[in-house]
């Protein structure tokens, strides 16, 4: 049997960790048995297995019915109404419960809208119902309390809108989609009384379009979609200075598709019997580029707006066209007066789909809501010639990134590439018919043999390569499908302009299609991927492998080897820009949730995108997916998480969408925060208390400090010219100042910390690593790799490393609690003790994943920490280990600790500002937000 030496013993890691970039507690527990129709159920019993919290109570639990299908809700008094049908972007299909294609519209089955009572929160309850016709969806709901000459009571605005695609519908009926043949637009519903709600009327959206002795709204062969009332796909409701009642609702492709009522429709509803439509926007003759640089999807158009608080503009987001923020004091002309647009970048993907107006320290935010799921970059590698190597950024099709089977992705495969040799094949359409659907048309010859090959193919076909070609071309999906059967590795698509175009799928297994499409293939039976690449790319590859064409073959002037690649993209995430002068809205930050930073992503079947957020003074609740609810505070000028919960993955009853979490809706009463999720209903929790004298810093390398929890802020350098990088942040003992420390020796004091001295311009054999305050707060020792300490201010010097060789870098220093003693850790965990500081143990000779980082003394100082960079933690003396994030796979590496004052736990943060709470709890995050320079250290309030 090996003897381990105590001193050995005494390092404990246990490897287990968070999956996520934040920290969460998992909460078990029973709900006990499935609630009827309409039944409440309380939360007086835990979260169920698998829901997730992290500084939020569940108070009260409805499952709706059991119905599923939830959408989005509003709080009108102690009415919940939550909407019905709708599934985010059409991004779901059940068959095989995985994701499937973005633009393909799932059923939808007859799901009413749900008046729910909260008057006891612990015990929600279905007081009544609105129902849906087949084929809709209640996309959007708002509600207000009003008292107008014309009506008193609780206003509930609905926003309808088709989503049941049928193809059987289209044959025989020349129409879309069966949800067409009724009126839609916006329905205006008293729920006063929710057990007996009153539709007051019916704004027709753009039912007026059309001769008005057409036929009725209906099928044919009696009636015509024409006259049906259209899609709203957003709806809300405010009451403006003179008392008037507004409601604004949007259908993005209204300017699209030349609507008089174009996108944005504003509608007087004071008297709500007698909607009257006072403003719309944009004119015809001023219809914002509908189309950008932007992602793999380009389409711009409002899909929602909102008033600002004194109802005098509107923030309307349009996707890739990014926001524009209107004025509307003459309802009758609104008018853009600010617009703030993406970087026309085919890697920013854009999509403002929500916008919220917030006033944050005398600042007016919009909370930008990027409903996005393209989750990941993918790129043709190509690595030789030397001439054409690099990544050629390119949109893969969606029925190789959403693949039912989940075998197409390419970071699926080993290594997380498919490598190869590059050929071009010409158009390679198959056999097919032409455009009058009878005249059979020959497959396209390959211009070079496919088989074993990564093909780069031309949508059209080049007549100086392959002249005579019939003109009648094919869906991607059909010549990727010919490609797969004749051995093909992979196909990349020749862009056919400068800007992306989307590449898109079609119908998964089991969904109707039409016998003679020919160019029909189930997206099950593809195995390999498709991606488009730009124009000038393809253009110089195509000049390598087929200058000219001998005997129907290509010749290449050289052999080209790459691989096919995917990277991580961007989750839609909350952009929060400042457009307190509208005309010019400037961007100040924008956050993504943890699921939103793991690449590839936690699972295959969640969307790990914000839906929208909406503003609680300085608090924004964002409904966020699969990553449930995210509790961000605004006051410190970024938005720094504080709390979330994420409900248990449930079983969707109507088998539209995976068995996952989607909280798509969110609002709060003066107690309570409320969500909903698609599958599992809708769940009360109390809001999060603030933190109470608990708080901590974090600092950047670029000198800027960020406050959380009670932390107060007291100033940073972020805005300075540092020669150095800072590489440390040391608290006053007073917890009402702060030092940071650079690399060069150089200090900077902040608050009540005194500045007594730095190495700032003297000569340093070996760069400043870290600092460590006396207890006074009147002095600080500097510590640099080479194991040199110089002291400051009534800061002792008991010696050093200086003249030592070292196996490894020094990389922190700390101070006992009497300041008579300090220790200093270096990278290989090998600890050295100074003064009256004693040794407790190191790492020196384990043999560790990653390197240590920080070390941090127990109150008592009798024990320390030691943290690596990967969040292992270690601990010595009285040190207590209270987990770490070593089995987790984290955004950035860990960078520093501090312990939590009053319990035996500690705090990590990683390099990406995300806080990681283990014993301690948690009181906010960086991680999601876009810093300037990366996390350099953390460091509590002392108590």
């Amino acid at each position: 049997m090996r003897m381990v030496p105590a001193w050995r013993q005494r390092a404990r890691r246990v490897e287990v960790g968070l999956r996520l970039g934040v920290p969460l507690v998992l909460v078990a527990g029973l709900l006990g048995a499935p609630a009827g129709p309409g039944s409440a159920q309380t939360a007086a019993s835990p979260i169920p297995p698998g829901g997730v919290a992290q500084g939020l109570k569940v108070v009260g639990y409805s499952d709706l019915g059991g119905k599923g299908l939830n959408g989005e809700l509003v709080v009108v008094g102690t009415t919940v109404v939550v909407g019905a049908g709708y599934v985010p972007q059409s991004t779901m299909q059940s068959a095989n419960n995985e994701l499937a294609s973005m633009n393909l519209s799932p059923p939808c089955p007859a799901i009413p809208i749900k008046l729910v009572d909260i008057s006891d929160p612990t015990r929600p309850r279905v007081a009544g119902t609105i129902p849906v016709p087949a084929g809709q969806a209640a996309r959007d709901v708002d509600a207000l309390q009003v008292s107008t000459p014309a009506f008193s009571g609780d206003l509930v605005a609905v926003a309808f809108a088709s989503c049941d695609y049928d193809r059987t519908a289209f044959r025989e009926q020349g129409q879309s989609q069966v949800g067409s043949f009724a009126d839609r637009g916006v329905g205006y519903y008293d729920v006063s009384d929710p057990a007996h709600p009153v539709l007051l009327s019916r704004y027709m959206a753009d039912s007026d379009m059309v001769d008005p002795d057409a036929p009725v709204c209906g099928p044919r062969p009696t009636g015509r979609e024409a006259r049906c009332a259209k899609d709203q796909f957003s709806v809300d409701l405010k009451r403006i200075r003179d008392g008037r009642i507004l409601s604004v609702s949007t259908r993005p492709d209204g300017a699209e598709r030349a609507f008089p009522s174009s996108d944005v429709r504003i509608v007087d509803v004071t008297d709500p019997t007698k909607p009257t439509v006072v403003g719309t926007w944009p004119t015809l003759a001023q219809v914002p580029p509908q189309s950008s640089n932007n992602g793999c999807y380009t389409s711009a158009g409002a899909r929602h707006a909102e008033f600002s608080p004194d109802g005098t503009k509107l923030l309307v987001p349009y996707n890739d066209g990014g926001l524009y923020v209107l004025d509307v004091r003459d309802l009758a002309n609104p008018t853009a007066v600010g617009h703030w647009a993406y970087p026309s970048d085919w890697n920013v993907e854009g999509n403002a789909a929500y916008a919220t107006p917030a006033e944050v320290g005398g600042r007016q935010l919009a909370l930008v809501g990027e409903e996005d799921w393209w989750w990941m970059t993918s790129a043709l590698r190509v690595s030789a010639p030397a001439d054409q190597a690099g990544d050629k950024v390119g949109c893969e099709d969606l029925y190789t990134t959403m693949d039912l089977k989940y075998v197409s992705q390419i970071y699926r495969k080993p290594g997380g590439q498919i490598p190869g040799d590059v050929v071009y094949v010409g158009r390679g359409c198959p056999a097919r018919v032409a455009g009058d659907r009878v005249t059979p048309v020959p497959a396209d010859p390959w211009l070079s043999d496919p088989a074993g090959k990564i093909l780069l193919t031309d949508r059209t076909p080049l007549p100086e390569l392959q002249p005579g070609l019939n003109a009648t071309g094919c869906r991607f999906v059909a010549l990727n499908k010919r490609a797969q059967e004749a051995g093909a590795l992979g196909v990349v698509y020749t862009n056919r302009g400068l800007t992306p175009e989307a590449v898109s799928g079609n119908p998964p297994v089991g969904w109707p299609t039409e016998p003679a499409d020919q160019d029909q293939v189930p997206n099950g039976e593809l195995t390999i991927p498709g991606m488009q690449i730009k124009k000038p790319a393809s253009d110089a590859l195509r000049a390598v492998l087929c200058p000219t064409v001998s005997g129907g073959v290509c010749v290449p002037t050289q052999k080209v080897t790459g691989a096919l690649v995917d990277l991580p993209g961007e989750w839609g995430g909350l952009r929060v820009l400042d457009v307190s002068n509208p005309a010019a809205p400037s961007e100040v930050s924008v956050y993504r949730s943890p699921g939103a930073r793991v690449f590839p992503p936690p699972d295959h079947r969640g969307i790990y995108s914000v839906h929208h957020a909406v503003v609680d003074g300085t608090r924004a609740y964002g409904a966020w997916n699969s990553d449930g609810l995210r509790v961000l505070d605004l006051k410190g000028g970024l938005p720094v998480e504080i709390a979330s919960f994420v409900p248990p993955d449930t079983v969707d009853p109507t088998g539209t969408v995976p068995a996952k979490a989607y909280v798509v809706g969110v609002d709060y009463t003066p107690r309570h925060i409320v969500v909903s999720d698609m599958n599992s209903g809708l769940w009360v929790l109390d809001k999060p208390a603030p933190a109470a004298g608990r708080g901590y810093w974090v600092a950047s390398a670029d000198g800027g400090v960020f406050a959380l929890g009670d932390a107060p802020f007291l100033g940073s350098a972020g805005a300075a010219h540092l020669t150095a990088a800072v590489v440390g942040l040391a608290a006053a003992p007073s917890g009402a100042g702060y030092w940071l420390v650079a690399r060069d020796g150089g200090v900077f004091s902040f608050g009540d910390a005194t500045y007594r001295g730095s190495m700032g311009g003297g000569h340093l054999n070996a760069p400043i690593v870290g600092m460590a305050p006396t207890p006074t707060g009147n002095g600080y020792w500097l510590a640099a790799a080479d194991g040199g300490v110089f002291a400051f201010g009534d800061a002792r010097f008991l010696g050093s490393l200086g003249a030592t060789r070292l196996n490894r870098p020094i990389v922190g220093i700390s101070a006992t609690p009497g300041g008579r003693g300090y220790r200093l850790v270096a990278s290989d965990g090998g600890v050295f003790a100074f003064g009256d500081a004693r040794f407790y143990g190191s790492t020196a000779s384990l043999t560790l994943k990653a390197p240590i980082v920080a070390m941090r003394p127990t109150a008592s100082g009798r024990g320390y920490h030691l943290v690596g960079a990967d969040g292992g933690i270690f601990a010595f003396g009285d040190a207590v280990f209270n987990g770490s994030t070593a089995a987790t796979r984290l955004a950035a590496p860990v960078v520093g600790m501090d312990e939590a004052p009053g319990t035996t736990g500690y705090w990590t943060v990683g390099a990406d500002g995300s806080v990681y709470a283990l014993g301690a709890p948690f009181l906010g995050s960086l991680g999601g937000t876009r810093l300037k320079a990366p996390v350099v250290g953390l460091a509590t309030v002392p108590r």
